[in-house]
């Protein structure tokens, strides 16, 4: 019985899975370099938005103080806000800082309804639960400057 492969055949397949797992090598290498390109605080923040995506609870809270932040030429007197906003769980009160700023309502911030998710087994782990808090920021801080 004669062999199905010639003898020429098997080098060619081999030399095949050689260039093959030279690219995967060359991607995977290249995936890696990227990512440390990133900063690891920005993208510790993006974990845990995902984490908490999938884990999280949420529960409304409180505004309890709004840090008022220049925005532009601070002799112009326009400024944002950076949030501390309270929450409670079992009877624990917790607080998150606001990763944006938020702009000047015609009334202070303080007492303003807030939906924030939390960790379960560590509410100490929240963010306040908007599109720019838990996605455009962290992103943004992960981006290599």
């Amino acid at each position: 019985m004669q062999s199905e492969h010639t003898s020429d055949e098997i080098p060619a397949k081999k030399n095949n899975n050689q260039i093959t797992m030279f690219v995967l090598a060359l991607i995977f290498s290249c995936l890696v370099c990227f990512v440390l390109l990133f900063d690891p605080a920005g993208l510790k923040s993006l974990l845990t938005s995902f984490d908490l995506q999938l884990n999280g609870v949420t529960v409304t809270g409180v505004v309890s103080e709004a840090r008022a932040i220049p925005s532009g030429n601070p002799a112009y007197g326009i400024y944002k806000y950076e949030l501390t906003v309270k929450f409670e769980v079992d009877g624990t009160t917790y607080n998150t800082v606001s990763k944006i700023y938020y702009p000047p309502l015609d009334h202070d911030w303080a007492g303003e309804p807030m939906e924030v998710i939390y960790n379960p087994s560590d509410p100490n782990t929240a963010m306040i639960n908007n599109f720019n808090e838990r996605w455009m920021a962290p992103i943004t801080e992960a981006l290599p400057r």
